[in-house]
């Protein structure tokens, strides 16, 4: 629905044959301008019990939200969030 009603942010496919690697790009638009961005993740072998670790490799360092290589900061920031997902 999002990507017919032109909501959408993001576009990922598998990177390898397996599907535990994806990458595509995701955008954010902001007074009228669209950021666009790479991003990637591997699946952990613990998912669904195990949040992904999304990476942004542009924004590296560039907040206190992100680090490693891009990588968003899970623990305080999505933990809480993820959480909530996990049965």
């Amino acid at each position: 629905m999002n990507k017919s009603n032109d909501n959408d942010w993001f576009r990922i496919s598998a990177a390898n044959p397996d599907g535990t690697r994806w990458t595509g790009k995701c955008w954010y638009v902001h007074n009228l301008l669209k950021y666009e961005f790479d991003l990637q993740f591997d699946i952990p072998v613990t998912y669904p019990a195990t949040a992904p670790e999304l990476e942004l490799p542009k924004l590296d360092g560039k907040t206190q939200k992100m680090y490693r290589g891009g990588k968003i900061c899970l623990t305080v920031h999505f933990k809480p969030l993820w959480a909530k997902n996990c049965v």
